[in-house]
């Protein structure tokens, strides 16, 4: 097709249940993305082989492949749906609401992404005055009980639920087991506010049973669970000399 784009395989030919991996060298670099997504989508199809990893260089991709165990034809493998499918879910969505998706991004952009992003449930226990339980949410995306969600992965899921809703800035996870701890960052300069953003991850905490204490300072609180859990009104304190 003159495209100029030079493929070498490590598999044999008939790659049959075997890992393989496979360069995609030279031509336009647009070129060269388009052809091994299409190459690994009909190896995926066709032949239960999955994309575990893509490693790109300047003039290069090579592509990490390996046996599925589930292979349904016609079915794309997970590996491929990550690595080349990632935005399906965002474009089928703008083409069902497109006049929705389109305001939303114009609001987010000329705020300077300084929205939150709640659903009808929680923004109405806030307007009611009542503290939101937002258990519900975790267990529906880990699709398990909260009391069933370890540790060390309920706090990836802390970040990534409470990070694209806005409700703080950012979220620092230090995971060596036995001493992990959360850094959240906010923009919040009411300490009343601050205070419920305490006591609502807290109740999340306590309900997946885990052991922790809080620490807050301006901009910044932090949840230590390799400490012996306490109450809240125990746990939490002010300091303004701590070293971060």
């Amino acid at each position: 097709m003159g495209w100029k784009i030079e493929v070498l395989s490590s598999a044999k030919e008939s790659f049959q249940n075997e890992d393989a991996t496979i360069d995609f060298i030279g031509g336009d670099r647009d070129l060269r993305e388009l052809f091994v997504k299409t190459v690994c989508i009909f190896l995926s199809c066709w032949m239960g082989l999955d994309a575990e990893a893509l490693h790109r260089k300047s003039n290069s991709i090579t592509v990490y492949l390996r046996h599925s165990a589930r292979h349904d034809i016609q079915d794309i493998t997970p590996g491929v749906r990550k690595h080349f499918g990632s935005k399906d879910l965002l474009y089928r969505e703008i083409e069902r609401k497109p006049a929705f998706w389109v305001t939303l991004a114009e609001l987010y952009t000329k705020f300077n992404y300084q929205r939150v992003n709640l659903d009808k449930n929680l923004f109405e226990a806030l307007l009611a005055g009542k503290l939101p339980d937002i258990t519900k949410y975790f267990e529906i995306k880990a699709d398990r009980p909260l009391r069933e969600i370890p540790l060390s992965e309920l706090l990836p899921l802390f970040k990534y639920l409470v990070v694209a809703s806005q409700l703080v800035s950012d979220v620092e996870i230090f995971a060596e087991k036995g001493k992990e701890y959360i850094k959240i960052r906010h923009d919040y300069s009411d300490e009343c506010v601050v205070l419920k953003l305490i006591q609502l991850f807290s109740n999340l905490f306590e309900a997946g049973l885990h052991r922790f204490s809080v620490t807050y300072v301006s901009g910044l609180i932090i949840f230590d669970f390799s400490l012996p859990e306490t109450s809240l009104q125990d746990a939490v304190k002010v300091s303004s000399d701590l070293d971060f």
